[in-house]
């Protein structure tokens, strides 16, 4: 969309005609959070894996607590998202940090894994290896949109999801990667059918998504994504969570799990001893970036 006029072409554009209308799915694979969002459901999981261990007691009330977070793929058993923080150490996960030279493979190997879970939660308790026609629209920090062709490539085609929650066989039709802000801007510009939101009558409309390892600007004027303001910064949340968890070993004297330093920095809240400490302060100290 160079211009902002008036279409009925919806945001992800059609590539390929099927028999079947395609499921169009929104996709965010975040450094910290893995968000997918239909028009009927909206799914979150940590952006964390692990090769899964053997749970020797009460494996299927466990499991049953995070359903379709468990896969097999060419590489294996995982555990992913709140199953992996629960259940496998820390120094065992697997985690997207930055963009490095192997990133195009390694990382999007790891991003595919994360977008299968993301799909067969979706698509919970479908059986069978049915064949489901799938869309996405995803994204990419702004400063990392020269990779959004390896990205496109390791996502679109088949793919055999086979999770704790579904056996199903994805095919990814149609993939668009955008800056990864511009899905708030699209959400504002255009309607639930891809039409120009008559309500939206700004010219300029930016977005500064503060993500957990990047922090994101991007801009739109009239329609037009505007490269030479629009850039990411290698910073986020994740600066308030180490201070966070300094400032909890530093109190407590132990390093806490990941978990227990996401709950704090959400909740100002920190149980020590069954009892609850008000950590509200400390957090709105650490939270200064």
């Amino acid at each position: 969309m160079s211009n902002k006029r008036k279409s009925s072409t919806p945001v992800v554009s059609t590539s390929t005609a099927l028999p079947h209308q395609p499921l169009t799915i929104g996709l965010d694979i975040g450094y910290g959070v893995v968000k997918a969002v239909t028009d009927e459901a909206v799914i979150t999981f940590p952006s964390v894996a692990g090769h899964a261990r053997e749970i020797k007691f009460r494996h299927q009330d466990i499991t049953a607590k995070y359903p379709g977070e468990q896969i097999i793929d060419d590489e294996g058993d995982w555990f992913i998202g709140d199953l992996a923080l629960a259940q496998i150490p820390q120094g065992e996960l697997l985690r997207l940090r930055g963009r490095t030279a192997n990133e195009a493979t390694m990382g999007n190997a790891f991003r595919l894994r994360l977008a299968k879970v993301a799909i067969g939660k979706l698509l919970s308790g479908v059986r069978n290896r049915d064949v489901v026609h799938v869309r996405l629209a995803t994204g990419l920090p702004c400063d990392h949109m020269r990779d959004s062709g390896n990205l496109k490539a390791a996502l679109i085609g088949q793919h055999l999801i086979k999770t704790d929650a579904c056996e199903v066989i994805a095919n990814v039709v149609d993939v668009m990667v955008m800056p990864q802000p511009y899905g708030s801007i699209y959400a504002r510009m255009l309607t639930t059918h891809g039409d120009l939101n008559p309500a939206h009558t700004a010219m300029r409309t930016g977005v500064c998504d503060v993500g957990t390892y990047t922090i994101d600007v991007a801009l739109d004027e009239n329609g037009e994504y505007i490269d030479a303001e629009s850039g990411s910064v290698e910073s986020g949340v994740f600066t308030a969570q180490e201070r966070i968890a300094s400032a909890l070993e530093r109190d407590y004297r132990q390093k806490m799990p990941y978990k227990v330093i996401e709950d704090v920095l959400r909740t100002g809240m920190f149980r020590a001893s069954g009892e609850v400490v008000n950590y509200r302060h400390e957090v709105d100290r650490k939270s200064v970036v």
